[in-house]
């Protein structure tokens, strides 16, 4: 229930006029008062009727203002209810004022999360002399809009474009973790729930910086266990599985499947080297055994040794790649970065398929993708006993970084047979 009244009173300054205010009030809020700028003479105003005696036209003319300043909040009013809007009387009080960033102070977290969406794709990065957009990351945004989307329609019934920043309490928090884990139980996971919860406290994060209404960051302390990243299982396999792939019967692969299992090989040897990474090198960044690039995922530089194995993989594909790429991913018609990037895609696909085929070929029964390679060089390396820092100027990865993530047990066979002798 809410209703709109005209208040009138003295004018401290002039006590012969009338001082109006127009107060807005809703069940469950304080009464919002707005100084109009109508007046008239004190003795005139009906407090009963909220007008003034219409006893001339100046009184009309003022009473048919005010009536009309009244409809104009009243239809908004209406239209939200209507629309079933979770509202507020200050948010209606400041509806029409001119100034944008006061309009803004009400802004839902739905707007929010699509303007930091849109912020976040227009933003380039400059790697290895090449521009590259953050359009990838803009998307993470799209994908929480629409999980928070479907949570609330199947929780509440209500689409979550009606939410504002006072909505997200605890209890809204709370009920998303266990719909997340439920939705993430039917395939065997959490749901990506961290990484829904982090970027829900970054909205929640940037709103407050942009000193919005009602937002309240503490409602995140209660689940700051949540925002923590489970621990990693290394997608690590031992130096002999490797081995084996190395050694595997070519005759079982395609033309372009040699390709897709060479990429994975020469990232293996260079550093683990990510596949987008990959497919962007040219033979500028080559001087003699050593290969410098940046990274485009980060802004960090990888200096790599370059082993015999991959110094051949890379004079076995030199003539073939178009545009001084050291591959032949791209071709002369990849030129916009939405194609490249789709290429890139295209091609993880690949290495991923032509992997699993070689993996049911030999029996080997690990999951083992492009991302395996950087995992396996890391644990092979400090294995072999390469100081983590070496090991870190060639992944681009921080010591800590690699030590909770990557590193893992890959011959567990050997580390038992070690016990046994000192136990």
């Amino acid at each position: 229930m809410f209703s709109i009244i005209i208040k009138g009173e003295r004018n401290p300054k002039e006590i012969e006029l009338v001082k109006l205010t127009m107060v807005f009030y809703k069940t469950g809020y304080n009464r919002i008062p707005k100084l109009l700028c109508i007046t008239g003479p004190y003795s005139d105003w009906q407090k009963e009727k909220q007008c003034f005696i219409p006893n001339s036209m100046d009184n009309i003319s003022k009473n048919s203002l005010l009536q009309k300043e009244k409809l104009k909040y009243l239809n908004i009013a209406e239209k939200w209810e209507c629309a079933g809007k979770n509202w507020i009387p200050l948010e209606l009080a400041h509806y029409f004022d001119k100034q944008p960033e006061t309009l803004g102070k009400y802004t839902s977290v739905s707007e929010i999360i699509k303007q930091m969406e849109q912020e976040l794709s227009v933003r380039t990065k400059i790697r290895n002399g090449r521009e590259f957009n953050n359009e990838r990351n803009g998307k993470r945004y799209r994908y929480l809009h629409y999980a928070l989307d479907e949570f609330t329609q199947s929780k509440y019934r209500k689409s979550f474009v009606y939410y504002s920043f006072r909505d997200i309490t605890e209890k809204f928090i709370e009920d998303f973790i266990v719909h997340t884990k439920r939705e993430g139980a039917k395939n065997g996971n959490r749901g990506g729930l961290s990484k829904k919860l982090y970027l829900l406290w970054k909205v929640v994060e940037y709103a407050q910086k942009k000193k919005l209404y009602n937002v309240n960051l503490d409602v995140f302390d209660k689940f700051k266990t949540y925002l923590k990243e489970s621990p990693v299982v290394t997608k690590a396999v031992s130096h002999e599985v490797i081995r084996q792939i190395e050694q595997v019967d070519r005759s079982i692969l395609r033309r372009c499947e040699h390709l897709y299992l060479d990429l994975f090989l020469f990232s293996y040897y260079a550093g683990g080297m990510s596949g987008i990474d990959i497919c962007h090198l040219r033979r500028d960044m080559v001087v003699g055994d050593t290969i410098r690039y940046e990274r485009i995922k980060t802004d960090k530089v990888c200096r790599v040794i370059l082993t015999e194995k991959a110094l051949a993989l890379i004079e076995k594909y030199q003539g073939l790649a178009s545009m001084d790429y050291l591959f032949p991913v791209f071709k002369w018609r990849n030129r916009s970065q939405r194609q490249m990037y789709d290429r890139v895609k295209y091609v993880n696909t690949r290495v991923a398929q032509t992997m699993q085929k070689v993996c049911a070929h030999l029996r080997i029964a690990h999951h083992i993708t492009w991302g395996t390679a950087r995992s396996s060089f890391i644990c092979k390396m400090l294995d072999e006993g390469y100081h983590i820092y070496q090991v870190a100027e060639m992944t681009g990865n921080s010591p800590m970084t690699i030590y909770k993530h990557y590193y893992g047990i890959t011959d567990r066979q050997t580390i038992r047979e070690g016990m046994e002798r000192v136990f």
